[in-house]
Parts: C-alpha cells; structure tokens; sequence
C-alpha cells in the first residue's frame, strides 16, 4: 500500500481562520487586560453577514469587547466595504459567551496537556506537503485575480516515511469579482512554485494533477466558518499544529507548547532522530505529571533523548518563562498569527521567533 499523506492550508481569508483569529484575540484582549490567572471555553461562527461567539469564559468582572474584535479582524483581513455581506462595516454580531463570575463554577480539567511537533523534511521544521501547500496559497494570494479565501490540498507520496514525490495538488480559490478567472493560470507551476517553493519542484512529475474549483467571492459570503485546528499528517499519524491558546505569556498551556516545539525542532535537525513529538501534561504541582515522546528513524536511546530533553528545555510550571527571554517573547507573540514554522533569515539563526531558533542544538551534540 503506497503511504500518501494529505497537507491542507487555508489562507486567512477563510472562513474557518477567520474564527480562528477572533478567537484568539478575544483570548489575547483578556489575557492583556486582566491580571489574574483566567480560564475560556469559547469558539466562533461566521456565515454571511453574522458572527457568533458562544462558550464561556472567568476572567473576573473585564469584559472584552467582542464586537469591536470581530470589526477589528475583518479590516486587518480585508473584508471592507458596505457591498460585501460580510464586512467590517455591515457584520452583525452575536456574542453569546456566559461569563461565570465565580472560578470554581467553571468546568475545566485539573490537566493541562501541551504538545510540539517538529521534522528535518524542510528547513521550517515540518512537513514538506504543510510546507508547499503554505506557500501555493500565499503565492496565488498575490495574483490581481483571486479573492482573500484559498485552500490548497496536497497529497505527497512517501517511501519509507521519506517523501518522495507530489501526487495531486488541489486549489479552492475565491475570486475579487466575476469578471475574470485565473483558472488556466493556477495551473502554470511558475505561478504555484514561485518564490521558495521552487525548491519544491523538483518532487512534480508527468503524473502529478493539479486541480481548479472557484466558489465566487468565497469566504464568509458563501460559507460558515468554525473553530477547527489545523491537523497534520505524520509519521506517527495526525497530530494538532497548533491550539487556540491567546497570546499571553502567562499561560502555562500556551509556555509549555512553545518550549515543546523548540525542543521537537531541535532534536530532529541533530542526526539522532528525524521527527519528533512531545506531550506533557500538567497536574496541580509544579512538575509535569507524565513526559511523553516519539522519534522517528532513531540513532541511539530514545530514553536517553527523553532525559536529555528535560535536562536542556525547562518544563517545570515554575521554570517555563526562563526558556526565553520574556520581553522579546510578547512582542513576538503579539505581531504573528504564525506561530510555527518561520524559515532562517540569517546565519546567527537570530531573527526568527524564539520557540523556532536552534540555539541548544550543540547540547544534544557536544561531539
């Protein structure tokens, strides 16, 4: 049986990342303006001209203003204008979040469980077919033609967990009117490959089908949106990229993901492992409960990269924060909306975010 795994990518145009970042910046507007430790359960619709926010949420007597938020979002995306349905000017919105004025009444898990993910298939740290479906749809975001909604599917084949070559790309493309369609050009692999993903190229064949559907203006208009994740194929099955935390640095939850992801990325770009996956969960004390990992094509004692991990990444709840230095990691989490996967930029390996930098790689390789 051939091993293809299936990468999707959604630009932030879509109605499924536009819940997204309202959910997030709800959790960040709070996280901003409250001092206290909070706790949130809430997810985002969009459909039309409508938003709805429901779930709940503590966070003492703050009070976000999810309107203002839900506006905010769609002028950063784009969506202007009184003639689009859905817009910053004409959205409705429904805020139906049951604000629970007293912590013990909110239902929650004594656990806390965190995860990073990393692998040496590209310089980023993931995947090469997240990768390439990353960059097709940013690179066709830029055509004149299509609209702020993108969705690229692609199936990459692998042999021996090693990806080897492109089987189908699939684009879903929203357009900025009905006057002209670039469907013949999204098939030009010029145009898909440009840039960084030219490196790419190289895994298409003469058998590799590139496939077109356009849905109009796409986006809110058309369809609603919901608060989904991004889920990922692996050599050790689908795994969650990434989780609806908010960007406070306070968040053990959000610390603890951060410095999983470093460790991940680091011990898969040394030569004792390819890919990595790190789960730890936290208890009412101050140390994780249970340390989980998994590598893959391992060159020593998986064990022995176990124990090494906890001695060089910090995972105790009270030694998060001094994994990175604090300042630098709220600016840094304030300006993104991509919270994994950003490529080198210099040779110091400096001007990336904190989580992704390599800067420990020596202690597991002292040799």
């Amino acid at each position: 049986m051939k091993d293809l795994r299936e990468y999707y990518y959604k630009s932030p145009g879509n109605p499924d990342r536009i819940c997204e970042q309202i959910t997030e910046n709800i959790i960040s507007d709070i996280a901003v303006n409250v001092d206290t430790d909070f706790k949130s359960d809430i997810y985002t619709i969009v459909n039309n001209q409508v938003s709805v926010v429901a779930g709940r949420i503590y966070c003492g007597e703050y009070r976000p203003d999810t309107e203002q938020i839900v506006k905010e979002v769609s002028e950063t995306l784009g969506y202007t204008g009184k003639s689009r349905r859905f817009s910053s000017e004409a959205v409705r919105h429904i805020n139906l979040i049951e604000f629970i004025d007293d912590v013990d009444r909110f239902p929650s898990s004594p656990f806390i469980k965190s995860y990073g993910y990393a692998c040496d298939e590209t310089i980023e740290g993931l995947p090469i077919g997240y990768i390439i479906s990353r960059e097709i749809t940013h690179n066709i975001l830029n055509l004149d033609y299509t609209g702020l909604d993108i969705t690229t599917h692609v199936t990459v084949e692998y042999k021996k967990d090693i990806p080897y070559k492109i089987k189908t790309i699939n684009i879903e493309y929203s357009l900025v009117d009905f006057e002209e369609d670039p469907k013949e050009l999204l098939h030009d692999c010029e145009v898909l490959f440009n840039g960084k993903c030219d490196n790419y190229i190289n895994m298409l064949d003469d058998n590799t089908k590139i496939n077109t559907s356009c849905f109009g203006l796409g986006g809110p208009d058309t369809r609603v949106g919901s608060l989904v994740g991004t889920l990922i194929p692996t050599g050790f099955g689908m795994i969650r990229l990434y989780d609806f935390l908010g960007k406070s640095t306070n968040s053990v939850h959000r610390l603890s993901s951060l410095v999983a992801r470093q460790g991940a990325k680091t011990i898969s770009k040394t030569s004792m492992c390819n890919e990595c996956l790190i789960e730890v969960s936290y208890g009412e004390e101050n140390e994780p409960t249970t340390f989980n990992t998994k590598f893959n094509k391992v060159v020593g004692t998986p064990s022995f990269m176990e124990s090494n991990l906890q001695d060089i990444f910090h995972f105790n709840k009270d030694e998060l924060k001094d994994n990175f230095n604090l300042s630098e990691l709220k600016n840094n989490i304030k300006n993104t909306d991509e919270y994994f996967g950003q490529q080198y930029l210099d040779d110091k390996d400096k001007n990336i975010l904190p989580w992704e930098r390599l800067n420990k790689i020596r202690e597991f390789t002292p040799f």
